[in-house]
C-alpha cells in the first residue's frame, strides 16, 4: 500500500507545485521564489478553472492538463529572465523543507496505520466523501460542493472553500488511488512542503539580507504544535491546513505591496517610473492571486491575514502621512482613518446575512483569564502538562526584540492582536465574542493555528538572538557569521529529532510531541471503533463485490459513514447524524415497515435503494438511541420485503425486494 502512497505523493507534487511553478516564473526572477510560491498559484488555478468549466465533467487527468496547458502557455508569453541564486539562498530554504519533511514523518507518517488509514473527527466524513464526489462527478466547483456526485451534476451543492478537496480529487485520479490515500498524500506535502515554502517566501522577505534570522525561521517555523499538527487532530481541519500553510505566502504579497507603493511615494516621480511602476502592478497580481488561493482553501483565513497585516497597514498610514507632512497630528488622524475603515469593513462583513451560520456559532469559554494568559505563552495544547515552554520563551524574547525595533515593531503587534483574540475566545462568555471570533467559528484551535503563524518570525529573531548571545563571545566576531551560530543548532535539533522518534519503544518523558505523536495513533487507527476494523473490512469486500454502485441504506455510526470514500460503495448517508435526502429519516424510522407502508415504497423507488448493510450497530459516535434508528435495526431474516444475503455476526446485508 505504501506503493500507493508514493504514486499519490509525486502525482500531489505536480498537482500542487509544478503548475504553480510555470504561474510563479512570470512573476518572479527568482526561480526559488517561484517555487515557493508555486502552492497558492496552482491552487488559485485550479480554483478558476474548476469554476468555468463546472458544467463540463472531466476526469482528473483532463482538468490537470487543462491547468497545466494554461500555466504553460502563460510562461511562454510571461516568463521572466532567471536571476542569479546565491548559495545563502538553497542553504536556507532547503532548511525549511528539511525541517518540515523530517517533522511530517515523525509526527504524522510513522504514527499512521498506513496510507489507507484515516482521522475519525467528524469533518473528516465530508472532507474524503466531499473530494471523491468531485472526483466521481468530474466537477471541481468551490460553489458547488456536495458529499454526493448526482448533487454536484445538478448544480445543488453549496458554496464551500474547497480548493484542499479539488487538489485531492485530482491527485487521487492521477494516480488512480483511493481517495484516502490521496488525502494523506497531499497533507503530508502540505505539512512538508507547502508550508514550509510558504514560510520562507515570508521571512526572506521581511527579514531581507539578514541571513541568521532567515535559518533560524527555517528551524522554527515547524515546531509549533498550534499548527500545522493539531490541525491534523482536532476536527479534522483539512480546509485550515491548506488555507493557513499559504497564508504566510498572502503575507508576503502583502508585505511586498505595501513596500512597493511605500517606495514609489517616497522617491522622485521619475525614479518611481524607473524602478516601482513595474513592480506595483506585479505585487498586485501577486496578491489577488494570494487572495483567491486563500478564499477557496478556506475564507476565515482572509481574516486571519487581515488582522496580522492591519499594524502594518497603520504603520504604511503612519509613514505616508509623514511623507507629506511633518505634523503628528496628522499622522494620527490617518492612522485613526485607516482603523476606522478596518473596524467599519469588519462590522459590514460580520453583518452580511450569508456569514450568520458562521459567525453565530457559540462555544462555551474553556479557561479563566490566567488560565488562558498562560496557555497563550506556554503554547499549551491538548493536556495542561504538553506547552512548549522553551519555543514560548524564545517568541517571548523575538517579542521584545521585534517590539524595540521600528523595522519589525510590526511583527509584535499583530502576535498581540492575534493572541488578545485567542485570550477572548478562551474566556469570554458575551456577544462580543461572536463578533470578534465568530469568523473562526470561535473555535480556538483555528486562532491558536493563526497565533503559530505570527508567533513563527519572532521565534526566529529569539532563537537567532539568543544563539548570538550565548556563543558568539566564545569566538572572533569578525571571522563567524550567525548562519554559522545556527549550524551547529540546527545539526543537534535534527539529531534530537531522531532520538525523540526511534525506536517507538524508547521510554520518553510526557512533552507535547508525545502528546501529538499518541493522538494521531489513536485517530488514525484502523481499529477505532467507528473505522473498519480488519473483521469489518473482510465482511465490506464482500459487500462491494455484491452492492457494486447502487444505493446502500446505512447507518452511518457504525462505521460503514466512510465507506464512499474507502471503497466507493454508494452509501447514503455520509455525514453522522445529516443527509440532503429527506427520505432518510423516513428509513430511520420506517423501513422496516415497507411491505405496509407506501410512503417508505415511494421512498425506496426516489432514492433508488437497493440494498440495506448493517455492521456492528454497538458501536457509535457521541449521542445514539436505538429508537431513533429502528427503522433500519428491525430489520431481520423474516422481515418481508428483505432477502439477507451475507451475514456474520452482527453484520448482515439485505437485499430490498422492491
Amino acid at each position: 500500500m505504501w506503493a500507493s502512497f508514493i504514486a499519490a505523493f509525486l502525482c500531489g507534487i505536480l498537482t500542487i507545485i509544478v503548475p504553480g511553478y510555470f504561474i510563479g516564473r512570470t512573476l518572479f526572477s527568482n526561480p526559488l521564489q517561484a517555487i515557493a510560491f508555486s502552492p497558492a498559484a496552482s491552487v488559485a488555478l485550479f480554483i478558476v478553472v474548476g469554476l468555468i468549466a463546472y458544467q463540463i465533467s472531466m476526469p482528473a487527468l483532463q482538468i490537470y492538463l487543462l491547468v497545466l496547458l494554461l500555466s504553460l502557455t502563460l510562461f511562454m508569453l510571461f516568463r521572466r529572465n532567471r536571476s542569479a541564486l546565491n548559495t545563502s539562498q538553497y542553504s536556507t530554504l532547503s532548511t525549511y523543507v528539511l525541517v518540515g519533511t523530517a517533522l511530517t514523518v515523525l509526527i504524522f507518517l510513522r504514527n499512521i496505520d498506513g496510507p489507507t488509514s484515516y482521522s475519525v473527527q467528524t469533518d473528516t466524513t465530508f472532507h474524503l466523501s466531499c473530494a471523491n464526489a468531485m472526483l466521481d462527478s468530474g466537477r471541481y466547483s468551490i460553489l458547488h460542493a456536495s458529499e454526493y456526485p448526482d448533487l454536484m451534476n445538478a448544480g445543488e451543492g453549496i458554496f464551500y472553500p474547497a480548493a484542499w478537496h479539488i487538489i485531492t480529487a485530482v491527485a487521487g485520479g492521477l494516480s488512480n488511488t483511493n481517495i484516502i490515500v490521496a488525502h494523506n498524500a497531499i497533507n503530508f506535502i502540505i505539512c512538508a512542503f507547502v508550508y514550509p515554502l510558504s514560510t520562507w517566501l515570508f521571512l526572506s522577505s521581511v527579514f531581507k539580507n539578514e541571513q541568521g534570522l532567515i535559518f533560524a525561521g527555517g528551524v522554527t517555523c515547524s515546531l509549533f504544535s498550534y499548527f500545522p499538527w493539531a490541525f491534523l487532530i482536532v476536527g479534522q481541519f483539512d480546509s485550515n491546513l491548506l488555507s493557513n500553510a499559504l497564508l504566510p505566502g498572502f503575507l508576503f504579497t502583502f508585505y511586498q505591496l505595501i513596500t512597493s507603493i511605500y517606495l514609489s511615494n517616497k522617491g522622485s516621480i521619475e525614479k518611481s517610473k524607473a524602478n516601482t511602476l513595474s513592480s506595483t502592478p506585479s505585487a498586485i497580481i501577486i496578491l489577488f492571486i494570494s487572495f483567491i488561493a486563500l478564499l477557496g482553501s478556506q475564507t476565515n483565513a482572509v481574516f486571519s491575514a487581515g488582522v496580522i497585516c492591519i499594524p502594518l497597514i497603520i504603520q504604511f498610514s503612519w509613514k505616508t502621512a509623514g511623507h507629506y507632512s511633518e505634523r503628528i497630528d496628522l499622522r494620527f488622524l490617518a492612522s485613526a482613518l485607516v482603523l476606522g475603515l478596518i473596524i467599519g469593513l469588519w462590522l459590514l462583513v460580520y453583518s452580511l446575512p450569508f456569514i450568520q451560520p458562521i459567525v453565530s456559532v457559540y462555544r462555551e469559554p474553556i479557561a479563566t483569564p490566567v488560565e488562558a494568559i498562560k496557555n497563550i505563552l506556554l503554547l499549551k495544547f491538548g493536556q495542561s502538562v504538553n506547552a512548549q515552554p522553551i519555543l514560548g520563551l524564545l517568541v517571548g524574547i523575538g517579542f521584545v526584540i521585534a517590539f524595540a525595533s521600528t523595522r519589525y515593531r510590526w511583527m509584535s503587534l499583530s502576535y498581540i492582536l492575534v493572541a488578545m483574540l485567542a485570550f477572548a475566545c478562551m474566556t469570554l462568555n458575551h456577544p462580543l465574542r461572536q463578533l470578534i471570533c465568530g469568523f473562526w467559528y470561535s473555535g480556538i484551535i483555528r486562532l491558536d493555528g493563526v497565533l503559530a503563524i505570527a508567533a513563527t518570525p519572532l521565534a526566529a529573531i529569539g532563537l537567532c538572538k539568543s544563539i548570538n548571545l550565548i556563543i558568539r563571545p566564545l569566538f572572533n566576531r569578525d571571522k563567524i557569521g550567525s548562519v554559522d551560530l545556527l549550524i551547529p543548532v540546527f545539526v543537534l535539533f535534527m539529531a534530537v529529532l531522531m532520538v525523540f522518534a526511534y525506536p517507538k519503544t524508547i521510554s520518553y518523558s510526557k512533552n507535547n510531541y508525545k502528546y501529538l505523536c499518541e493522538q494521531i495513533q489513536v485517530n488514525y487507527s484502523l481499529t477505532s471503533g467507528v473505522s473498519i476494523s480488519p473483521e469489518e473490512r473482510r465482511f465490506v469486500d464482500k459487500v462491494k463485490q455484491i452492492v457494486g454502485n447502487e444505493t446502500v441504506i446505512n447507518i452511518p455510526s457504525d462505521g460503514s459513514i466512510w465507506l464512499y470514500a474507502s471503497d466507493n460503495i454508494n452509501v447514503i448517508s455520509r455525514q453522522f447524524y445529516s443527509t440532503p435526502y429527506k427520505e432518510y429519516e423516513l428509513f430511520k424510522a420506517s423501513l422496516y415497515e415497507a411491505s405496509k407502508n407506501n410512503d417508505v415504497l415511494e421512498a425506496i423507488q426516489k432514492t433508488d435503494a437497493r440494498y440495506v448493510l448493517i455492521l456492528d450497530e454497538t458501536v457509535n459516535v457521541g449521542y445514539f438511541d436505538s429508537n431513533e434508528w429502528k427503522g433500519i435495526l428491525n430489520i431481520t431474516e423474516e422481515t418481508p420485503g428483505f432477502t439477507c444475503l451475507i451475514s456474520e455476526g452482527e453484520m448482515r446485508l439485505y437485499l430490498i425486494d422492491y
